[in-house]
């Protein structure tokens, strides 16, 4: 049986479901390929990111460092709107009217832009301060998961 939603309350039924067969997988081939895909959407624009910066950008190896663990942790963070159930609309859904969900993410956020501007925390994780230029590209790359994600979950290429 296809599940229908990632993450969220459920309908209030799966009580009154039989139990899964014992010697069906916990994890369907099905759920594999969704994992798979998701991670390929999460990795691939990271890693052409930074191969962009460094060769068609000529940008300087520890900002391209910077920018890429940036956009692999914000990337991170949008994923979670993919994560609505099917069906659901874009904008109005479980996860989008989580109040958990949006303190989640302000406080991920607070402690990345942390991670970048307390001095004693960007030299431990040798991190340095972006331009807005800079900036700019990592929100291109760390929103480019979330919006291909959107795309592919309308389309029912990912399901």
């Amino acid at each position: 049986m296809p599940r229908k939603s990632r993450v969220g309350p459920g309908r209030g039924t799966e009580m009154n479901r039989p139990p899964r067969n014992p010697s069906e997988p916990i994890i369907s081939p099905n759920h594999w390929r969704t994992i798979i895909l998701f991670g390929i959407l999460v990795g691939l624009p990271v890693l052409l990111g930074y191969a962009a910066a460094l060769i068609v950008f000529k940008m300087e190896l520890r900002t391209v460092t910077s920018i890429t663990f940036l956009s692999v942790a914000f990337a991170r963070l949008f994923h979670v709107f993919n994560l609505r159930e099917s069906g659901s609309h874009v904008f109005t859904n479980h996860i989008t009217q989580n109040r958990y969900v949006w303190g989640a993410l302000a406080l991920c956020t607070l402690l990345l832009l942390a991670a970048v501007y307390i001095a004693p925390v960007a030299g431990i994780l040798d991190v340095v301060q972006l331009s807005l230029r800079d900036w700019v590209y990592v929100l291109i790359i760390s929103l480019t998961p979330l919006i291909l994600g959107q795309i592919g979950l309308k389309t029912g290429l990912i399901h």
